[in-house]
């Protein structure tokens, strides 16, 4: 095993992955139990300094006003004008009539200059503010200061933020010392997705100039790291690589966080990382998949083009958890991907535990039926069957399938009202 020191020098090989691309998407909601005061971030030296504890308290949400989405309320332009006029006062050894702010007032700040990506003045507000004594920053404090670079672009930046953190990470208070912190899901969660809810317009051989990425794989220790060929999206190989960490700190991923990195393999197209997650969710003895995980499993099988995967997940899930998402995931994977001939297996699946289709589902299968020649009949046959009960709620298909349906019909000598019932589904 690895020494703090060993697995720092490891880790901080990953951190090239965050040379560039940008963006940012979320609002950070940390919750940590602080039993130290940290010092501030210097951008020269990349290291951060430990003052002596003033107090013990428990940082949470509650320190910081409207931090949550929903109740967001933006900090007055005032408020910041005369913060960073505090900020200036500061910078030139004034501490004179320098109003006195409550850190959840310098955090709100801190947040709404992460989410425009100002990293410089970020940086300034911190560096004015958290350096004296009269201020502690929190860990708070430091996510909104990693955000603000990470949406700036300048992702090396924010993980030097983040390693040194990490190698002060104590979870076991009885050995705590003041330069210890306490991370959790929450925090790799938050930039999880700041890493990854953003639009990315490079290449990921032109995002790497070394040419090779890396990342954990499942079966890795901390002290190996399994080298791609490089087409892999590296931000996100950079959130498996923070995911894998919190599995060597022992901090348990929730079903956000898992969902958070589905959607990112998704996004990208990246079977590579989807196939690392789906491991261990499967080996994860403390995690039990909620629905919305089994749900962001099969869409993002279904965007890597894996429908073999997203029909197995949907014969495995308890018939009291399929509702109409699972199925037009299921049918639409089925469409998407060329094994249109796997759709009845769906329908029959439906049929079995007496499952409604809606008419969506309805238009899907058939689509999938016409796609080939021997789908036909059952086609017509369905039609005929559910178009009565479907009345106007009967779904438009493609008018390509219906011109073929009407072919197939005539070729059978079918009647003309029999046509054109079949052209109503237009």
């Amino acid at each position: 095993m690895l020494s703090r020191t060993g697995q720092h020098s490891i880790l901080k090989r990953a951190s090239c992955l965050f040379l560039r691309s940008s963006g940012l998407n979320s609002r950070p909601c940390i919750s940590v139990v602080a039993t130290h005061r940290l010092s501030a971030w210097c951008p020269t030296t990349r290291s951060l300094s430990f003052a002596q504890p003033l107090w013990t308290r428990c940082y949470s949400t509650n320190d910081i006003s409207n931090s949550h989405l929903e109740d967001k309320t933006p900090i007055k332009s005032d408020n910041e004008e005369s913060i960073f006029e505090a900020v200036r006062k500061l910078e030139n050894d004034s501490f004179s009539n320098v109003p006195t702010y409550s850190t959840a007032e310098l955090n709100a700040l801190l947040e709404t200059l992460a989410q425009k990506g100002e990293a410089a003045r970020a940086q300034r507000l911190f560096k004015a503010f958290f350096q004296n004594d009269k201020y502690s920053p929190t860990l708070v404090t430091y996510t909104y200061l990693m955000l603000a670079y990470i949406n700036d672009g300048n992702y090396q930046m924010a993980m030097d933020i983040y390693y040194e953190l990490r190698d002060r990470h104590e979870p076991d208070e009885s050995i705590a010392t003041p330069k210890t912190v306490v991370l959790d899901s929450t925090l790799y969660l938050t930039l999880i997705n700041a890493l990854t809810h953003h639009s990315v317009s490079t290449s990921p051989r032109e995002s790497d100039s070394s040419g090779n990425s890396y990342a954990y794989t499942v079966e890795d220790g901390p002290d190996e790291l399994y080298n791609i060929d490089g087409t892999s999206q590296p931000l996100l190989l950079t959130a498996l690589t923070l995911f894998n960490d919190m599995r060597q700190l022992s901090i348990k991923p929730n079903a956000d966080t898992y969902i958070a990195m589905l959607q990112a393999c998704g996004k990208y197209e990246d079977e590579y990382v989807l196939e690392q997650i789906h491991k261990l969710i499967r080996m994860d003895i403390y995690f039990d998949p909620t629905i919305a995980v089994y749900r962001a499993l099969m869409n993002a099988y279904s965007q890597v083009d894996n429908c073999q995967q997203v029909l197995e997940i949907f014969d495995l899930l308890p018939v009291s958890s399929i509702g109409n998402d699972m199925v037009s995931v299921a049918l639409k994977s089925c469409l998407k991907n060329g094994q249109a001939y796997k759709a009845p297996h769906v329908w029959h699946s439906l049929e079995t535990i007496g499952f409604t289709p809606t008419s969506e589902h309805v238009r899907m299968y058939l689509e999938a039926l016409c796609r080939s020649s021997q789908g036909l009949e059952i086609a017509l046959d369905l039609m005929e069957t559910i178009g009565s009960s479907l009345g106007d709620k009967k779904p438009h298909l493609e008018e390509a399938t219906v011109d073929r349906l009407i072919q197939y019909a005539h070729t059978k000598g079918e009647s003309e009202e029999k046509l054109a019932d079949i052209a109503a589904w237009k």
